[in-house]
Formats: C-alpha cells, structure tokens, sequence
C-alpha cells in the first residue's frame, strides 16, 4: 500500500513540476527556459553562482532572466541568499538539460561547478564545507556516478559508526536528490542502503537489515543467494538473481546494499593473474609464494627441475561459473568469501583456485610428461613440452570458465649437467647501463682509482604516469627551470640526450606559458613510433655528492630521465589493455628500469582503488623481469602540488600520500618489506606558488585538448618558482634524500 501510495505522489509531483515549467516559459520566453535548466544543475543556488552560470553558458539571455529564475516558482528560498529547487523540478530540468544539450555539456557544468566552489566556498565554516560538499558530489553524480556513489556511501558509514544521526538524516536527504542519476547508473543499492538507514535512525530496525559492500576496479561480487524461491535446487546451481544459488549475474565494481541475513558476496578479480613456478622468493601480496620449481624425474631417471610461468584470467561473466565449480569440489562460501574486503587486494576465491585445482593440473602434466620422455629430449624439445602442457591447462581451466592467456616454461634444469634455458623467442627489451656508483660493487684497487680520478654518478630513470599527472609538464619544468631561473635552480644545464629531448627542450617555454602540446602517440601505432624524450640534468657542485670531501674534487652529478609518451591511461590499460602488443611492449622497456618513478596527480585521490589495481599488476611485472631484485627505487611522486588541499602537507609527504591514496601506500610498502626494492614518496609543483605571506597557485586553466583534458599554464612567467622537481631524481641516483631540493 505505501508503494502505491508512494508512486501516486511521484506521478502527481511530476504533473504539477510539468506546469510549473511551461508556465515559466510562457511567461519568460524560451531563453529563460535554458537559463532554468542550467539551474538546475547545483544543489543549491546563490545569485552570484547563477549569474556566472548564465555569464558561461547561457549569455544570450537578458541579465535581468537571474532575477526572474531565482524569485519564480521554480526555486525556494532556504537561507540568505540561498535556493533550491524542487527535486522533481529539478530532475525534470536537468533530463531536458541532457536531452536538448547533451552529456558534453553536463561535462562542462561539473567542471565549471568544482572550479567554482574550490575558489569560493573556502572559509572553515561547517556549514560552507557541508555546502561545498554537496556541490562537489553533484558535479559527480552526472560525470562520475560510481565515485559518488562511493563517497556517499563512505561517508553514511562514518556517521553511523559515529553515532551522528542528524548528519545521516541530512546526507541521506543528499542521496534522495541524487536519486535520478544513481539509479540510471545501476547504484539502486545505495539508495536501499541510504533508505535502510533513515529506517535505523528512526529506531526501526528491521528495515534497516542491510550493508554496504565495495567491488573494486578489476574484479566482479559472485552473489550467493540462501532463500529458496525456487524447487529441487540445492542452493549451488547457477540461477537467476532473486532465486537461490549462485547468480549467473555478477555484481560490477562500484558500492551495492546486501541483505546479510540472506546473502554472501565473493569478489573475483578479473585482470590478468601471474603464478610463478621457482624456488626464488616472492612477495606475499601475490597468490604464488607457495609455488615451488617442479622437482621431477625424467624416463631414464634423471632429476630434473622446471620453472614455468602461467598468466591466467577469469573474465566477468565466467565468474559465477568458476565459483560453483570450486563449491561442487568441496570449497565452503563462507571460505570463499573470507577477507573479500580486506585491503590486502589478495582474494581467496583465486587462492582456493590455485590451490584446488591449477597447482594438482601443473604438477599432474608434468609428472606424467617428464616420466614419459629422457632427460635429452626434455632439454632440446621443451617448445614442444611448452606446446603440449599450454594445450592440457587450458582445457582443464575452461571447465571453470578461466582462461589460461600464457603458459611459459623458463627452464628445465638437471643437476647433472649445467642449467640450460630453452630457446623460446627472443623479447626485445631496453637495459639501462650504470657508471661505477655504490650499487656497482667495485672492488677496492678500484675504489683508489676512482678516488684519484673523480667518478660520476649516473642513473636512468623511467617516468610513468596516466595522461592528466603531469608527465610532460614536469619533463619541460625540468628542461626550463636552470634557463629562467638560474639563481634559484639547483640545476646547472639540462642537454638533451636524443632529438626527441631537444625538441621538448625547444618547446618547453611554449608548454609553460601557452599551453602548447608536444605530438601525442597514436595508440594504433608500432611502439617503435613512442616518442622517447630523454634529458640529461646536471646538478650544481652543492648537490653533486653527499660526501662533502668529495665536492672538491669531483665532477658533477649526471642524470638521464626517459619519459616515453604513452598516450592511454597507464593504470587503466595495465588492468584492460595488458594484451595488446602495443602496451606490452612498452611494459617491457618499464620492467627492464631500476629506478622508476611514478608521476600521480593529487587531486585525482578518489582513483586509489583503480591505482592500487594497477599497481599490483605492475609490481607483479616487476618481480617477473628478474632484473635489478632489491635493488630497485620507486619514488611515489604527488604531483599539482600548487593546489590548495595539497599545498598545506608539501613537506610531509608520506603523511599526504597515506591520507590520500592509503592503499597504494599500502601497497608499496608492503613490496619493500618483500625485499623486492625501496620506495619514497616526493610532492612537487611544475608550477609553484605566487605570494609569500597570502601564497596562490601560480597556474591558470585555459582550455582542454583534443582529450578531454584540461591544459594548464603558468599565470606569471616572471615569478615562476617551482619546487621539488630534482629531490626525487637526487633520491633515485643516490638512496638519499636531500632536503635542499625538495624545499619550495
């Protein structure tokens, strides 16, 4: 009955919404029609703020159509100077807004939104920064509604846990005018999640039987359903959602509402997995720490020993169907589904998996293989053992609905004889050489020689980062900065070190101050066709060595900085695109890198998930390419450090990071403490700050590229300062930091 009685309400409040709007514009005119729809777009309105949205968008309106919007029917007045409009009013003005302008233009509304908040709504007050919050999430809930759709739900957990029942009131009244968006973009669940809540607060507790779950990027939630809608199912086939079993429909990344009392949630993760056969040690975030070179004997009865690599992936629609499989064979739900939501990115659907039924498949084949053929032939026809056992996997995993992408064998091994690696193909790969530094391990009639004749630290570094982090703006304020501003720069000379260097070297004035775009690489292209620009910086004699004995009489510090432009998103691609030749190539020549650096932007926060996803991959990658172990340096790099809400922590920079991106800090912490290498984490600003006592950004935007992308530039040339560009690199070439070149 309070269904019905519900949709009446809805129906009738859509009727009045319908005449109220028509009857504006007959009153109006069509001009003042487009400025209401985009009105309709903030949470809440001020004069000032629609006077800039009819200045931005809608200019051919008379000035005077402000007036008019505001003191119509349309809008209520809630406080000084402050409106709202009706939420069927507003849901019915904003689909018009879509219809007649299109998503593009809901696009530039949240940019223009965010924008204006971040420059006007700054004051400590509770009250702004709960209005500025809510402004931020409408600008997401029509461009980005899963991040809204988490942040929401985030911040509804904390209050209740909090115990704040008028701040969950409050923002679950938010997600009711969210509610339009939320709901075309498939996230129903928080709306029953927000409602279950109120229902809480209110004391009635049995509406409120519901929690909240997160999928992250890369995986997908096997729902496991226990109330019997259906006859003679034992609660493990594959059925439709709503019945019991195991839905053949999985849920996607984003946040859901599950009834706990009658559901469990496993979460499969759909990327590329990479299981490592070897007696080498492997961090512990991977599923393969336990896997152990294959001790076998061959049919003349030799030992043997064989390390192989198997890639596998689970696409998304194969995941119900692996998890009923790994149930029919003896593995329990709640088994499964233990540490689901760990930040730990390890899932025991893929641990059961490894070890049910890939590590018996492996070992099988090869035990029966290698009894069946000598050790001779073993060794000089592994191709076709390689052939064979890729066949045999495959077709065992297939019945779990896995796919098996790659499965390689390293080397077959006797002791008998000395190790030998089978000749499967040759990869191309990029190897940086090192001039003698204390990572060379020189001897010591060589360390005299070195002292008399002063040596040289050198070291490639290789930039990685997505499209908005500021890769090549970073590369051209290094090119720039000894050049315009020569006192204050503790770089000497930057010279390039291939055309490509030269060519940003030219043009980094221009990129600076104008905006302009170097030639971006067409994703269809041969990774031949990447352009690679590569800069040789030499610091000052100041911070040539850390011994100061030796800045008397040594040269200065060298070093080379590759940064290939790969034009996709490179954590995304690293989860979806790691199959294509063209970003496995270029993966390839990352791996081979000792020191690398990872370029992030800091306001891009709410992608730590998408990150971490990535990351893992990469680490994995890392260890794969057996080169450099523990020896390796990654620099997290914060980048746009300019910004306000990054400005205020520059100098503490592990704290910012673990505030803003906890899980890849995680992450990389967890891989140092394998033993895989050492990382830091940097914050630096291509653009630097204008003003000592009231300090501002010294950016301006102007304009998007071809991309989507806003291009920024620096709004003062004359006092351009920026900061923390070298500590990085000083770090990644020594082990060290240097507190000098990291100071604004």
């Amino acid at each position: 009955m309070a269904t019905v009685t519900s949709k009446i309400n809805q129906e009738r409040a859509l009727r009045v919404s319908v005449k109220r709007i028509e009857g504006f514009t007959k009153q109006f005119g069509e001009a003042h029609r487009n400025l209401a729809l985009h009105a309709a777009f903030p949470l809440a309105l001020t004069p000032d703020l629609l006077y800039q949205i009819w200045a931005n968008f809608v200019p051919e309106a008379p000035w005077t159509a402000v007036a008019h919007v505001l003191l119509s029917r349309l809008c209520r007045e809630v406080g000084y100077e402050m409106y709202e409009m009706e939420i069927s009013d507003r849901n019915l003005l904003l689909r018009e807004l879509k219809k007649e302008f299109g998503q593009q233009r809901l696009d530039e509304l949240a940019e223009f939104l965010l924008d204006y908040v971040a420059q006007r709504l700054t004051e400590d007050d509770s009250d702004i920064q709960d209005l500025r919050e809510a402004q931020e999430w409408t600008a997401l809930a029509y461009t980005k509604p899963s991040e809204l759709a988490r942040e929401l739900a985030e911040a509804l957990s904390e209050r209740v846990k909090g115990e704040d029942m008028a701040e969950v009131l409050r923002l679950a009244s938010l997600v009711e005018n969210f509610a339009e968006p939320l709901l075309e973009a498939g996230f129903e669940p928080l709306l029953i999640y927000s409602r279950g809540i109120v229902s809480f607060a209110r004391n009635d507790i049995e509406a409120a039987e519901v929690e909240l779950i997160e999928i992250p990027i890369g995986t997908v939630g096997v729902v496991i359903y226990y109330i019997d809608n259906s006859p003679d199912n034992s609660g493990y086939d594959l059925v439709e959602p709503g019945y019991k079993g195991i839905w053949k429909t999985s849920l996607k990344p984003g946040t859901h509402a599950i009834d706990t009392e009658v559901m469990d949630v496993v979460i499969v993760p759909t990327h590329e997995i990479v299981l490592d056969w070897s007696d080498k040690e492997k961090p512990l975030f991977r599923y393969d720490p336990n896997l152990q070179a294959l001790k076998l004997h061959s049919k003349d009865r030799f030992p043997l020993s064989i390390e192989l690599t198997l890639v596998i992936r689970i696409p998304p629609e194969n995941a119900p169907k692996m998890i009923s499989r790994l149930v029919s064979q003896g593995a329990r739900i709640s088994e499964l589904a233990l540490g689901s939501f760990s930040d730990i990115q390890q899932y025991n659907s893929i641990k059961n998996l490894v070890t049910r039924v890939i590590k018996p498949t492996v070992r099988d084949h090869f035990l029966i293989a290698a009894q069946g053929y000598e050790l001779m032939y073993l060794r000089n026809k592994g191709s076709e053992l390689q052939s064979e056992a890729a066949d045999y996997i495959k077709k065992i995993l297939n019945e779990y609905g896995v796919e098996a992408v790659t499965t390689l064998i390293n080397q077959i091994d006797s002791p008998n004889k000395p190790p030998r690696k089978p000749n499967f193909g040759s990869n191309r790969a990029r190897v940086s050489s090192l001039l003698p530094d204390e990572r060379s391990g020189t001897n010591e009639s060589e360390k005299n020689v070195l002292h008399n004749i002063p040596r040289q630290l050198s070291t490639t570094v290789w930039v990685i980062g997505d499209r908005s982090s500021g890769k090549t703006t970073y590369m051209a304020a290094l090119a720039r900065w000894p050049e315009a501003e020569p006192s204050t720069s503790p770089v000497q000379k930057v010279t390039p070190i291939n055309d490509n260097g030269e060519e940003l070297i030219t043009k980094a004035k221009n990129i600076l101050e104008q905006g302009e775009q170097l030639e971006a690489t067409d994703l269809d292209a041969n990774v031949y066709e990447f352009k690679d620009y590569g800069l040789q910086i030499v610091l000052k004699d100041q911070f040539s060595w850390r011994q100061p004995w030796r800045s008397f009489s040594s040269p200065l510090v060298k070093l080379n900085v590759n940064c290939t432009e790969y034009s996709g998103e490179f954590f995304q691609d690293l989860l979806y695109k790691s199959n294509t030749p063209l970003f496995q190539d270029y993966l390839e020549d990352c791996v081979q890198a000792d020191s690398i650096m990872f370029l992030i932007d800091g306001l891009t926060y709410r992608q730590d998930t998408e990150y971490v996803n990535g990351l893992n991959k990469f680490l994995i990658e890392l260890d794969q390419a057996k080169m450099g172990a523990g020896k390796r340096r990654i620099a997290l790099v914060i980048t746009k450090c300019e910004q306000p809400e990054l400005w205020l922590n520059r100098h503490n920079s592990k704290q910012l990071v673990r505030a803003r991106f906890p899980r890849i800090m995680r992450t990389l912490q967890a891989w140092e403490q394998s033993g895989s290498g050492s990382f830091n984490c940097f914050t630096i600003s291509a653009f630097g700050m204008l003003g000592e006592r009231y300090p501002e950004p010294n950016v301006k935007r102007i304009r998007r590229d071809h991309e989507g992308i806003r291009k920024s530039v620096i709004k003062n040339p004359q006092r351009w300062k920026p900061f923390g560009l070298v500590g990085p690199l000083y770090w990644l070439c020594t082990g060290e930091r240097n507190m000098k070149l990291e100071r604004d």
